[in-house]
């Protein structure tokens, strides 16, 4: 029989537009018998209208919700005997209770977005991330000519914007130079331009070594 998991929401830091991811994270631990959300219910919060979980009403006072998800977290795991805790919060203040609870025995998982400090993450037993940082331009550019590099045969320039807009929506108009011939060049750090008519595109490797530029550009 699967364990039964205890989730618990810091909803005034978690919204509710990740109910679902939530609730599947926890899902993949065990079985959902508790699901809780903590949050001041006098604003104008979604997770008022999210019916897979149960709201508490923290009040407005300074910390009222983690006070009150610190307290029913204890009081499950002593009085009830739950032995795994999901905690969704982005919050650091909750490495106490990660760490008090793991301290009785308790598995915690930790949920929250890329903000959350690694004061928490490093608190849990394990930590989902609810979304990740959006990759920049230069980070999404390299992605493409590495993908487009075939047989050491670097890419044309007009192949790699090409993709770029197919894979990410990014055009020239995205760029600071809005121009993809100038963008590369200014970025040869990290790549090596070739010449007319293909413009290759070849990513630098380790040590300053360059893929080879050849006229069988895409």
């Amino acid at each position: 029989m699967p364990d039964s998991i205890a989730l618990l929401i810091d909803g005034d830091n978690i919204s509710a537009s990740h109910a679902d991811k939530i609730h599947d994270i926890a899902a993949t631990c065990g079985r959902v018998d508790i699901a809780h959300v903590y949050f001041n219910a006098q604003t104008n919060s979604g997770w008022h209208d999210v019916p897979a979980f149960r709201t508490f009403h923290s009040g407005t006072g300074k910390n009222a919700t983690d006070v009150l998800l610190c307290v029913d977290a204890m009081e499950m795991a002593l009085a009830d005997g739950i032995g795994q805790f999901v905690i969704a919060t982005s919050d650091g203040d909750f490495r106490h209770i990660a760490h008090r609870l793991r301290r009785l025995g308790r598995v915690v998982t930790g949920v929250g977005d890329h903000h959350c400090p690694d004061t928490f993450r490093e608190a849990c037993t394990a930590f989902e991330c609810l979304d990740k940082p959006k990759k920049t331009v230069e980070e999404q550019t390299i992605e493409v000519v590495a993908a487009l590099t075939k047989n050491c045969v670097a890419p044309g320039l007009s192949s790699v914007a090409k993709e770029m807009q197919t894979r990410f929506g990014i055009t020239k108009a995205d760029l600071p130079v809005n121009n993809w011939r100038k963008y590369v060049a200014g970025q040869d750090r990290i790549f090596k331009l070739g010449g007319a008519p293909h413009h290759q595109v070849a990513l630098k490797q380790p040590r300053g070594k360059v893929l080879p530029l050849t006229s069988k550009a895409s």
